[in-house]
């Protein structure tokens, strides 16, 4: 790694740890979601197999939840009652 990368990278770590005053933290934040909107790299196959577990008990829970709810709706009342 280059000095200046390295510097520059170091004052960067240096910043996002100080996430005491307001500004930090708003400014911390608004990275960590603009980094999951469009982050700079490609994701790796260990970090797309962890995405995918972390969200395969989210999609489990939906699913059965629209499942239960269609199975037990009437065919008079509507599915959003």
């Amino acid at each position: 790694m280059p000095k200046q990368g390295r510097e520059e990278w170091l004052r960067d770590v240096n910043e996002s740890q100080r996430n005491v005053v307001f500004p930090d933290t708003v400014r911390n934040s608004s990275r960590f979601w603009r980094n999951l909107a469009a982050p700079k790299r490609r994701l790796t196959i260990g970090q797309i197999i962890g995405l995918g577990l972390v969200a395969l008990p989210c999609l489990a829970v939906v699913c059965s939840g629209v499942y239960w709810k269609i199975k037990n709706s009437t065919s008079e009342g509507s599915l959003l009652e």
